[in-house]
């Protein structure tokens, strides 16, 4: 019935609007939809109905087709988080992620709220929340920071690097440490100019000098612009500045301009490093920091890599914190069953076997708890359970 539920969608027909077709309720369509599940009476009346409306939507199907058509199985959820196996890693991440959509008004009224809990945006330091994955990684950001130090921090697409940059950012400030924050453009960043725009050594370079000083003009040869940009970070360090390289996107980078990072880091004076690097990038980067990688072996044997971790076992805790911030609780608005359900939602295999890949990360939480809530408000369903998050 999954494919009648994603027709209706894209005509943007309601279970409401439908159920009225055909004589029934919203909820006896939900059911009907998700499970499979006839209201009792007379089923062959039922179903002429049903195929009446189909045609009068130019739905070009009837519902024996559909009842016989061969659909994905629901996941089950145990308490282990049993999980569905998809054919590839990447199809079944592709089919379980969901886009990013606002709480539908109706939800709002549905559940008495006026802000989404689950928009996911950090605008304190109350509104995020620390596992304590995050909480190293936080303090190696921070240690980089004030010690001039090499990290590398990975995580998957929606993981909260951005997040976390923006705290080491608004805490470097709040601490009133004498850093200054490089951040080189990384607007259309790809690994070669073939694909788009590649970050060489002269464009950071570009970026160090404008950042000590905004009105000096980078001469052209790389090798004027290397005695500029260390003369500049000599006197600024004798000024008592600190200095923090950060490149965001860094999985994008050339293997050469990592090549050439190692020899930004080695700037001193006296003892002294002058500047600190943080490179921000997805789970590619880790990659290709790999010790197998020949190519920047001198640049991983001096780096440090850090990783977001997937939100797993903290994820009942995420999911409180979140309803908390709107000063709710999370049982207000899902049943207790619909959390192993979002954790077998987001999840490839099965835990323990090779290929698992757990999707835990904020940003698909987020989306998945929203398309949950709106959908129990469509449904009228007073909570979440795990069928509708099954059935997003």
């Amino acid at each position: 019935m999954k494919s009648l539920r994603t027709k209706l969608k894209l005509l943007d027909v309601s279970y409401s609007q439908f159920g009225a077709l055909v004589g029934m309720s919203k909820q006896q369509v939900a059911d009907l939809i998700n499970h499979g599940k006839y209201p009792l009476g007379d089923r062959k009346k039922l179903r002429a109905s049903i195929n009446l409306a189909l045609a009068r939507l130019s739905i070009d199907a009837e519902i024996d087709k559909i009842d016989a058509s061969k659909e994905t199985p629901p996941v089950a959820a145990t308490t282990e988080g049993a999980v569905a196996t998809p054919t590839s890693k990447d199809e079944g991440a592709d089919q379980m992620l969901l886009r990013k959509q606002p709480l539908t008004q109706e939800a709002k009224k549905h559940f008495g709220l006026f802000a989404n809990p689950f928009n996911g945006e950090v605008q304190a330091d109350a509104e995020m929340f620390v596992t304590p994955d995050t909480r190293y990684v936080r303090e190696a950001m921070w240690h980089c920071a004030r010690n001039a130090g090499l990290l590398a921090v990975t995580g998957e697409s929606g993981a909260g690097k951005t997040t976390i940059r923006e705290d080491l950012i608004d805490r470097l400030e709040r601490d009133g440490k004498q850093i200054v924050v490089i951040q080189p453009s990384v607007l259309a960043l790809e690994d070669s100019d073939v694909k788009g725009k590649s970050l060489k050594a002269g464009s950071i370079a570009d970026a160090v000098i404008w950042s000590i000083d905004p009105r000096a003009k980078p001469p052209g040869s790389m090798e004027a612009k290397a005695r500029l940009m260390s003369h500049l970070l000599e006197e600024s360090a004798k000024a008592g500045f600190m200095h923090l390289l950060i490149i965001e996107e860094a999985h994008c980078l050339p293997v050469a301009t990592i090549k050439h990072l190692k020899r930004f880091h080695e700037l001193k004076l006296g003892r002294k490093r002058l500047l600190g690097i943080l490179l921000i990038g997805q789970q590619e980067l880790r990659s290709k920091l790999s010790e197998q990688n020949f190519e920047v072996r001198e640049f991983v044997q001096r780096c440090e890599v850090a990783t977001l971790e997937p939100l797993d076992r903290h994820l009942r805790d995420y999911l409180q914190h979140r309803a908390g911030l709107v000063q709710r609780a999370f049982a207000d608005f899902f049943e207790d069953a619909a959390v192993d359900a979002i954790r077998a939602k987001l999840a490839v295999g099965r835990p323990g076997d090779k290929g698992f890949r757990s999707l835990l990360y904020p940003l698909a939480v987020n989306n998945l708890c929203t398309a949950c809530l709106n959908e129990a408000a469509e449904l009228g369903a007073p909570k979440v359970t795990a069928d509708i998050v099954r059935g997003v």
